[in-house]
């Protein structure tokens, strides 16, 4: 989970989303509040003895493309830990726990914001099978109650799960199933998938509460 003790890293990673906010109108059309999502996020960490790894994550939108205008605007300051609980043993399997917060930095009205702090953790198990990597994840975020139509949003569930393979020491590559519901007001139930936020990346599971949505809007 953490990787060389006393180590760093730094990174930068691209998203692109078309139509990630639809709503559902009364009349049965649909409206897309938000059109275009074009995202870059940098972020760094550091692992501290090899106890714990601290990571920083800096959200960037270069463009986001609204009903009538269009904008470039920033996303809300993430900082995480990881903490190891029980580390890889004969088995191969490991378990760690990520505790998160993020701050408001965003620019508002553009679906990138909370609309104040976030706070979250998340239990992570991984390990290896037949040359094959494998982790899932299930956490609890709190989110400030927000609004999209007539819905309130507030706590958010996620999980996910994913394989990949290492080719060597700088590559690997993979796959992840992620999803999200979230806790709602109003109308009635909710539920979204992440990959409909952001193309998916290894950053994606941090998003979805950016643009999250109630009873009568589609995330596609």
């Amino acid at each position: 989970f953490l990787g060389s003790p006393d180590g760093w890293y730094l990174g930068v990673t691209a998203s692109y989303a078309d139509d990630p906010v639809v709503v559902a109108l009364d009349d049965g059309s649909e409206q897309d509040l938000l059109q275009v999502q074009l995202g870059t996020r940098v972020s760094g960490g550091y692992t501290v003895l090899g106890k714990v790894r601290f990571d920083v994550e800096a959200p960037l939108y270069p463009y986001v493309q609204l009903l009538d205008s269009s904008s470039r605007a920033i996303g809300d300051l993430r900082i995480s830990a990881t903490v190891p609980i029980y580390a890889h043993g004969p088995s191969g399997t490991g378990v760690a726990l990520t505790p998160h917060v993020t701050a408001p930095t965003g620019t508002p009205g553009l679906y990138v914001s909370d609309d104040g702090f976030t706070g979250s953790l998340t239990g992570v198990v991984g390990g290896s099978v037949l040359g094959l990597g494998w982790a899932a994840n299930l956490g609890l975020e709190y989110a400030p109650q927000g609004a999209v139509g007539d819905v309130a949003q507030g706590w958010n569930v996620n999980g996910g799960a994913g394989l990949h393979y290492r080719f060597n020491d700088l590559a690997l590559a993979g796959a992840e199933v992620d999803a999200i519901g979230t806790l709602t007001g109003g109308l009635g139930p909710y539920n979204v998938t992440k990959a409909g936020v952001v193309a998916l990346s290894e950053t994606l599971h941090h998003d979805l509460a950016e643009a999250a949505s109630g009873v009568g809007v589609s995330v596609l």
